[in-house]
Formats: C-alpha cells, sequence, structure tokens
C-alpha cells in the first residue's frame, strides 16, 4: 500500500488553528498515470462511503476507478486516525526496527494534526 499524507504550509495570523473536519469530502483531480490526457476533475471523495473490493481481496476503499487500457482497478482509503497511526508505524520499519523519530505514535512527526499559527512558513501534515 502506497501512504499519502498532504502537507500544507501557510501564514495566518489571528486563527488559532485549521483543521479538517474529521469526516469532510475531499476533492481531487486524478490522472492516468499511463496517459497525460486522460484526467478527471473535482472527484469527490467521501471517507464515511465504502466501496467492497470486487474479487478475493474483500478490502473496502472508497473511491476506485478503471482507467481505459488497464485492466486492474486503482483504489483509494482514507484512513482514520488510529489506521493512519498503525500505517505509519509499518512504514517506519526496516529490518524490523523504526528509523529514528518515526514511531507511528501520536509522537510522530508525520502524523496529521492541525495547522497552528506557531507552524507559520513551516510544511506541517494536515491529512
Amino acid at each position: 500500500m502506497v501512504l499519502y499524507i498532504l502537507y500544507i504550509k501557510a501564514d495566518i495570523e489571528g486563527i488559532e488553528s485549521i483543521k479538517l473536519q474529521p469526516n469532510a469530502n475531499i476533492c481531487l483531480d486524478i490522472r492516468n498515470p499511463i496517459s497525460d490526457y486522460e484526467i478527471r476533475e473535482k472527484v469527490v471523495i467521501d471517507p464515511t462511503e465504502f466501496i467492497e473490493q470486487d474479487g478475493n481481496l474483500g478490502e473496502k476503499h472508497n473511491f476506485n476507478i478503471t482507467w481505459e487500457g488497464n485492466k486492474k482497478k486503482s483504489v483509494l482509503t482514507v484512513l482514520d486516525p488510529e489506521a493512519t497511526k498503525t500505517a505509519l508505524k509499518k512504514s517506519g520499519k526496516k529490518g524490523g526496527k523504526s528509523k529514528k523519530g518515526s514511531s507511528g505514535g501520536d509522537s510522530d512527526p508525520r502524523m496529521p494534526r492541525p495547522y497552528t499559527e506557531e507552524d507559520n512558513g513551516s510544511y506541517v501534515p494536515f491529512i
């Protein structure tokens, strides 16, 4: 599984923090990885809606698409905070040991969190 984390950078003044509502819809533009001309714009993903995976896998996901010329579906799953911690913990392991500073827990610097005024000008993992 590939894990993507969106980082944001902003200059906020007079705002305590910016955070995403837990079940907010996510709007993305997606592009076919083998074709530059096939783009789907304004794809809305609802993290509370799940689609059952076809076949034997039985994994739930929030979005899927089969691109022209591909036999396999591309899928996207929005992880909740606990699943994100688990995925970060797994990605931080190499040879059974965690990388330094990448524990996968709440203190992991890659764990998404609200953007605060103290973060001005810095990249912060957001979702």
